[in-house]
């Protein structure tokens, strides 16, 4: 029998609902994200909070 798939603990949120869970304003968020373009990097650097593109939207992963 195989092992079941892992549980998904979390859900992608949209920068507003990031910030109304965590109490971080949306511009810190996008200055953050600034910064790690400005250092070349794809994902979220070590201590900011993980997000991705959905096309042009940004989402935040939450945990459950």
């Amino acid at each position: 029998m195989a092992d079941a798939p892992p549980q998904v603990t979390g859900r992608w949120v949209t920068a507003a609902t990031y910030s109304v869970h965590t109490g971080l304003s949306p511009f810190t968020l996008a200055n953050w994200r600034w910064k790690d373009r400005k250092a070349g990097r794809t994902e979220a650097g070590a201590g900011y909070p993980r997000y991705r593109y959905f096309g042009a939207a940004v989402r935040y992963w939450l945990e459950a």
